[in-house]
């Protein structure tokens, strides 16, 4: 798993699905195709105006999408968020990737290199 940063995309995605990319937020970030190649993973966050999700994410360039493969936490109770509405989705580092706490879940996935 990757990290970039200043990767931040406008995203108009409704429902529970992968987030389309809708191209690179103004102020200098990058689009996700930009700086990751298919199947490349990463820590996200998206974000509306009420609505938010913290997880993990894998590029697909060839639909130009963020497919969800893990919420750790979200405005409907941690689990999958159904977005009714637009927002921005970019890499994030998650309060609980941190410390020990992420190396728990890096061992977990049996990414943890020391």
């Amino acid at each position: 798993m990757r990290a970039h940063n200043r990767v931040r995309e406008a995203c108009s995605t409704t429902g529970t699905g992968n987030f389309g990319c809708g191209g690179a937020a103004s102020g200098g970030y990058k689009a996700f195709g930009d700086r990751y190649a298919n199947g490349e993973e990463f820590e996200y966050t998206r974000a509306g105006t009420t609505q938010w999700e913290v997880g993990w994410g894998r590029y697909d360039s060839g639909a130009n999408e963020i497919v969800r493969v893990e919420v750790y936490e979200s405005s409907n109770g941690d689990a999958l968020v159904n977005f009714t509405e637009a927002g921005f989705v970019w890499i994030d580092h998650p309060a609980e990737m941190d410390n020990s706490t992420g190396e728990s879940l890096a061992i977990a996935r049996g990414e943890f290199m020391p």
